[in-house]
């Protein structure tokens, strides 16, 4: 009985900070005309991450071609795990982009 009560005390203690997950970041295409957002995080040992919120351009890469290229993005084509978000521009990982030459 004793150890059952120990158990239901830690069920209940809130998690580590290193346990605590984040939101995604659902990155937004912009146009060049507004400002690019990225924010600094905090991450484990003091170190910072950095989460962007709104980007006109990335690194792109094409691997049948051997060449890594930073692009200016047009629009978001396809996204595999969702098609929601290719309406709204939401730039996510292997998503199918439009990039401008």
């Amino acid at each position: 009985m004793a150890a059952r009560a120990l158990w239901s005390q830690q069920a209940d203690a809130p998690p580590a900070r290193y346990e605590l997950g984040r939101v995604s970041a659902n990155t937004k295409l912009v146009s060049t005309s507004t400002t690019v957002s990225v924010r600094r995080i905090r991450v484990r040992g003091g170190h910072y991450k950095f989460r962007a919120l709104r980007l006109d351009a990335g690194n792109f890469a094409w691997p049948s071609e051997s060449v890594t290229k930073k692009v200016r993005v047009l629009d978001v084509n396809y996204n595999a795990s969702n098609n929601e978000l290719v309406r709204p521009w939401r730039a996510r990982r292997w998503a199918a982009a439009n990039p401008q030459d």
